[in-house]
C-alpha cells in the first residue's frame, strides 16, 4: 500500500427484542426444510418524508419524488423481491440503499405482508442519506451496528450484525453496504479493508463464543470476488483468494475459497466460501458492458460440517422480465413509474438436513 492508514473503530450494540406477527408458513414447532435469503441492492429507495439528508432527486418538498411514486418504486421492489421464492417468499432479505426504518416497515407490513414477516431492523444513520435493513421471518434476538472510522475517510457505512434464531440454531447475518470506489480503486480500497478488518475481528469473537455459529456475510461490498486479479496483484484487496494469501500473511481481510474443504472458521484462520467462485452465474451488477461480482454472500465453515443447515445453492434473479434490452438490471425510472433496480437480488439457499 503506498500509505499507512491510522484506523479505529468503536462498536456499540443495540439489542433490539421485538415480537410481531406470527409466521403462517412455518409454525414455531416445525424446522424448516429449507431457508432462502435474498441479498439486494435495491439503488436509493428513498420513502416520501423529508428527512433533510435525501438526495436532492428524492426530496419530497421538490416536487420531483412524491407519495405515489414512492408506493409505486415499493410495489416494483417487492415484486422482485417475491419472485426470488414466489410460494413463501424468501426468509431473510437483507437489503441495501434503503433510506431508512420507515422503507423496511413499509415494505414488510405492506408491501410484503402476504408473507407474514416477524421482524424488520434497519440501521440508520442520521449522517447518512441511505443504509441498510433486514427483514426476517424468524426472529431478531439481537443487532448490532458496527460504526467504523479510519484516517482520510468519513462517514464509513455501518455494518449490521442480526443474529437471527431458526430452529434453535442463531444464524449470525451481516448486511454490509461498503465504500464506493468513487474517487479511484486503489484509493478507496483501505475504507472497504478496515470493514473486512472489523467483521473478521467480530466473527473471531464469535467463534470463541460458539464455533459451530452459522456465518453469513451479505450485501454489495463493492469488490468483485476477482479484484485482486482485476487489478494485476498490484495491491491488497477486501476479498482475497486464500491460494495468493502467503505473501500477505498478517493483513485483515476476507479471505475466500470455491472449495468446499478449504473453508475455515477459528480464532487463528478465517476462511469464507463464496459461491461466485462455482463460476455459474456471470454478475449482479452491469458496469461499462462489464458484469460485476459486488453482491454478496460469503459463508462460515459450519455450513459445511454435515450437520444442521448446510449449503445446498446460488442464484442470480436475471430473468428477462425484470431486465433491459441488454440483459442489464432495469433500472427504475421516475418518468416512467417501471423498473426496479441496478443490481440483481443473488439469492441463496441452505437445506436443514436434520
Amino acid at each position: 500500500m503506498k500509505k499507512i492508514f491510522k484506523a479505529s473503530i468503536f462498536i456499540f450494540f443495540i439489542f433490539l427484542f421485538t415480537s410481531f406477527s406470527k409466521c403462517s408458513f412455518f409454525p414455531d414447532n416445525e424446522a424448516p426444510k429449507k431457508l432462502v435469503i435474498v441479498s439486494y441492492n435495491v439503488c436509493n429507495l428513498f420513502d416520501d418524508v423529508k428527512n433533510g439528508t435525501e438526495y436532492p432527486e428524492f426530496d419530497p418538498s421538490y416536487g420531483m419524488w412524491t407519495s405515489a411514486l414512492y408506493r409505486q418504486r415499493l410495489n416494483n421492489i417487492a415484486e422482485i423481491i417475491s419472485e426470488t421464492e414466489p410460494q413463501n417468499g424468501p426468509d431473510i432479505i437483507c437489503l441495501q440503499e434503503i433510506e431508512n426504518k420507515k422503507v423496511i416497515k413499509d415494505l414488510a407490513t405492506v408491501w410484503l405482508s402476504k408473507f407474514s414477516y416477524k421482524d424488520y431492523i434497519s440501521a440508520d444513520n442520521e449522517k447518512s442519506a441511505i443504509t441498510t435493513g433486514i427483514i426476517s421471518r424468524y426472529p431478531v434476538k439481537k443487532m448490532a451496528n458496527h460504526s467504523l472510522y479510519l484516517n482520510d475517510f468519513n462517514n464509513l457505512r455501518i455494518i449490521t450484525e442480526a443474529v437471527i434464531e431458526i430452529d434453535n440454531c442463531d444464524f449470525h447475518i451481516f448486511n454490509c453496504h461498503l465504500k464506493s470506489k468513487i474517487g479511484g480503486d486503489e484509493e478507496t480500497e483501505p475504507a472497504r479493508i478496515r470493514a473486512a478488518e472489523a467483521i473478521t475481528t467480530r466473527c473471531r469473537e464469535i467463534y470463541f463464543e460458539n464455533p459451530n455459529a452459522k456465518i453469513i456475510i451479505a450485501g454489495d461490498l463493492n469488490t468483485n470476488i476477482d479484484e485482486y486479479t482485476r487489478h494485476n496483484k498490484k495491491y491488497l484487496t477486501t476479498l482475497m483468494p486464500l491460494k495468493e494469501m502467503g505473501i500477505f500473511p498478517s493483513k485483515e481481510v476476507l479471505v475466500v475459497t470455491g472449495n468446499k474443504e478449504e473453508v475455515v472458521f477459528s480464532g487463528d484462520s478465517l476462511v469464507f466460501y463464496s459461491p461466485w467462485l462455482e463460476g455459474y452465474e456471470t454478475g449482479s451488477y452491469l458496469y461499462r458492458n462489464n458484469w460485476e461480482t459486488i453482491d454478496h454472500f460469503l459463508l462460515a465453515a459450519p455450513f459445511f460440517n454435515n450437520k444442521k443447515f448446510e449449503y445446498f445453492g446460488f442464484k442470480v434473479l436475471n430473468n428477462k422480465e425484470f431486465s433491459n434490452a441488454n440483459g442489464a438490471p432495469m433500472s427504475w425510472n421516475s418518468r416512467t413509474q417501471t423498473g426496479y433496480s441496478d443490481h440483481f437480488p443473488i439469492i441463496l439457499f441452505i437445506s436443514n438436513n436434520d
